[in-house]
């Protein structure tokens, strides 16, 4: 277990930790992405190009940018960014809609694949679960080095 404040420490903390920066690894990253900087982003994602071995790959949930502000913010985000200034965990960084699959390779990714609410329900909920909420202002995006 190594903890990091993405704002603040790179993944180098990994390699301190002993990780292997040759093997094959997958990252998840999961709920994280959306309470960083743009720039804490940037970051890591260059981290994980640049110390990982040959097919290494990265997932992660994001929201869309529009869902931060203005007329396409939705509840929930105004209750987080609300309930987050007492503790210091704003949610502040998006992805704008359909630009995932553009974003990863821009910063060396291929093999990008982009996953949307709909994408989610039509794959997850069906059956008995067919009648749940998938918000849709979130999406899971894959990339491989």
């Amino acid at each position: 277990f190594v903890p990091i404040d993405f704002d603040v420490e790179s993944l180098d903390k990994l390699l301190s930790a002993g990780y292997d920066s040759r093997a094959k690894t997958v990252f998840i990253w999961e709920g994280v992405v959306y309470y960083l900087t743009a720039e804490a982003v940037n970051q890591t994602l260059a981290w994980v190009v640049q110390n990982s071995g040959a097919g290494s790959s990265i997932i992660f949930d994001y929201l869309y940018a529009e869902a931060l502000t203005g007329e396409h913010q939705r509840a929930e985000i105004r209750r987080v960014q609300h309930s987050g200034r007492g503790s210091g965990e704003q949610v502040s960084f998006g992805i704008p809609e359909g630009q995932a699959v553009g974003f990863l390779q821009s910063r060396g990714y291929t093999d990008v694949t982009n996953v949307n609410a709909d994408d989610l329900k039509k794959l997850y909920f069906t059956g008995v679960n067919a009648g749940r909420v998938v918000a849709p202002a979130y999406a899971i995006v894959h990339g491989r080095k």
